[in-house]
């Protein structure tokens, strides 16, 4: 993603637009789904960060609660 991206910043929207009209809402639509996917995956990162430390914290919980009985 990283590499497509920055293909794309030396693109003028503006040039490929007087190019073919076309070719701009190719380029927009491409633009746009490198964008998403960027966020997709730092928002899959930090929710799977979340849950790392969620489960964590229940770990401890749960041990917490059991050194209390013995």
């Amino acid at each position: 993603m990283a590499f497509l991206k920055k293909n794309l910043e030396g693109i003028n929207e503006e040039q490929v637009e007087e190019y073919s009209v076309v070719l701009c809402k190719i380029f927009r639509w491409v633009n746009m789904a490198v964008d998403i996917r960027c966020e997709d995956v730092v928002n899959r990162r930090d929710n799977i960060e979340y849950m790392k430390q969620d489960r964590n914290a229940a770990l401890q919980a749960e041990a917490a609660r059991t050194s209390k009985f013995e």
